[in-house]
């Protein structure tokens, strides 16, 4: 991606690019795909009980911009474990949030 501001050029992570997160909601993942759901097609309410709003599952290491960020994105891998079980993304997304 290239900021068109500075001109910089930084990777991001496939999902952040095709699935903006204004327009739609990762409610689902496990080591081969992720769920989306276009926010338009829901209510805040709906969504707000099975967002993960913090988690990049296909870049665990994409870090937090700020200790609550990432305070909250523990809260979901907590919450993901107990939907998803013991999968790799899980397991990858904790290791990446402990050394944060």
């Amino acid at each position: 991606m290239t900021d068109v501001a500075s001109g910089q050029r930084r990777a991001l992570p496939a999902s952040l690019v095709r699935y903006r997160r204004k327009q739609w909601a990762l409610i689902a993942f496990d080591d081969a795909a992720m769920v989306f759901a276009r926010r338009d097609a829901f209510t805040p309410a709906q969504l707000a009980a099975i967002e993960y709003r913090y988690l990049v599952p296909d870049d665990a290491t994409v870090g937090y911009a700020t200790p609550q960020i990432r305070d909250e994105a523990r809260k979901e891998i907590v919450r993901a474990r107990a939907q998803f079980g013991d999968i790799g993304v899980v397991r990858a997304l904790e290791k990446a949030a402990a050394a944060d």
